[in-house]
């Protein structure tokens, strides 16, 4: 093991198994072998019916064989045992991973990185407030993620949860380019809608939460990249158990906020927002500031330079991923009538987007943190592993074999799981969230519960709003 795993940073997979296992290990192996990057080396060790080698093999952590054992920098990182999970998801895991830390920002690697994973990309855009432009960033970044590589039919869009059901420019712009798209719905706060929720009218939280749920899924079906637009501000929809962080923690998807221009307004709105969705076990990747003017005291490159600043001291890993100007032509063509898809992403505004938005940073950080998510699933199974690393670094002067653990003891705690954190160090602040979400169900929706009187439809709900003078759901 000290020779095998000396190939410093590069993660190292080694491949336990036992004579007395029932499945051919040179077959599997070949098969196990076209499921990693051509450069990362896979080592097979076949045990014969020896105690201290059934021993060795149990305290790095494996409950079973045929079972993977990674290293990574002379450390055991992750085992993985063929009777907890299959060894084809944990390679797939392990692959993705290797992929991340390899990729370079360019488009090229982006796309593969993207275009690796079996599930899509998950997005959730939200907003301070209503009308900050969530719907127009998403036009622009589906415009930006097709201009970088991906086809139409490797990204999606979906409105869930809507209040207008005027059709908007993204949904528009998807029908022009074949992309999926859902601009209504399934939920929709239509006039009475709120009233008639708190009368035990309408379907529960619980169901529509499940709605929003099936109709992602079903728009993300075969797709890369699924982009999940929010309605009004945060907490829109909390009075009936449904509110943006509600939809984005039954999604499981980590949430973008587009922002206001200025400085401490803008930060101070992130901030109230953020915690908003992190209460609820949501990841706030981070934000875009939207419609900041090019001249005068609250100039764009005036807020960015704070408001970066700001991130930079005090936001640890949440980012500020670009401040975008305030563009004439975005305004007027959400009042026009369009002929083709150039005539709703003009190519100057879609070139001033892509110069304003750190899209590779974004996509990168939506990528490690799904795959850290794929990783902390693969090992919320009773998968254990060794209180303390083993250091394999060869050290034979000291009387060794090279292979030393950090703790005197070589007992096994079956107790703990995995410790999470050796799976991605940068994301150490959200495995507690991450390890605790249990149902998809969020948790406030629970004191929703309530005594159903018959449901009634849409249209008599909305009809007698419409006569008592409602203007909104």
């Amino acid at each position: 093991l000290p020779v095998i795993c000396s190939s410093g940073s590069m993660p190292v997979v080694v491949y336990f198994d036992g004579v007395w296992c029932r499945r051919e290990p040179l077959s599997h192996r070949s098969s196990l072998l076209r499921m990693l990057p051509p450069h990362m080396p896979i080592y097979h060790i076949c045990s014969e019916y020896c105690d201290e080698a059934e021993e060795f093999i149990v305290s790095l952590g494996a409950s079973s064989l045929p079972a993977l054992a990674v290293f990574c920098n002379g450390q055991l990182v992750n085992v993985l045992s063929e009777k907890e999970t299959p060894l084809e998801d944990s390679l797939r895991l392990i692959s993705m991973q290797d992929l991340i830390c390899n990729s370079s920002s360019n488009k090229t690697s982006l796309t593969n990185l993207i275009r690796a994973r079996n599930a899509p990309l998950l997005l959730f855009i939200s907003g301070d407030r209503s009308s900050v432009g969530k719907s127009t960033f998403c036009l622009y970044l589906l415009a930006a993620l097709l201009r970088q590589g991906l086809n139409p039919d490797d990204v999606a869009y979906i409105k869930p949860i809507t209040q207008c059901e005027a059709e908007q420019p993204v949904v528009k712009f998807c029908n022009f380019m074949g992309v999926r798209c859902r601009g209504i719905g399934p939920v929709v706060f239509y006039k009475g809608f709120t009233r008639a929720y708190l009368e035990g009218t309408t379907d529960t939280s619980q169901e529509m939460l499940q709605q929003v749920r099936e109709s992602v899924e079903e728009i993300g079906r075969g797709r890369r990249v699924v982009l999940v637009d929010g309605v009004g501000y945060p907490a829109v929809g909390s009075i009936c158990g449904i509110s943006n962080a509600d939809a984005a923690k039954i999604l499981d998807a980590p949430v973008l906020l587009v922002g206001k221009s200025g400085v401490g307004d803008a930060v101070d709105s992130f901030n109230l927002n953020a915690r908003f969705f992190e209460h609820a076990g949501v990841k706030v990747l981070g934000a875009v500031f939207n419609k900041l003017p090019l001249e005068g005291f609250y100039s764009l490159e005036a807020c960015k330079k704070s408001v970066t600043s700001y991130f930079d001291q005090y936001r640890g890993e949440t980012r500020a991923y670009g401040f975008i100007p305030l563009m004439a032509h975005i305004e007027e063509a959400n009042k026009s009538s369009y002929l083709s898809a150039a005539d709703i992403v003009p190519e100057s505004s879609l070139e001033t987007f892509m110069r304003s938005v750190d899209i590779s940073t974004l996509l990168m950080d939506l990528c490690r943190y799904q795959a850290d998510c794929d990783a902390i699933k693969l090992s919320q199974l009773s998968l254990r592993c060794r209180t303390t690393p083993y250091d394999i670094s060869g050290e034979h002067g000291r009387g060794g074999t090279g292979i030393t653990a950090h703790s005197s003891s070589m007992e096994l705690d079956d107790t703990r799981t995995i410790d999470p954190v050796s799976v991605s160090p940068r994301r150490k602040r959200d495995y507690d969230q991450l390890l605790h979400r249990g149902s998809y169900l969020p948790s406030n929706t629970q004191s929703h519960s309530r005594t159903h009187t018959t449901k009634r439809s849409r249209e008599e709900i909305e009809a007698e709003a419409k006569r008592k003078g409602a203007k909104a759901g």
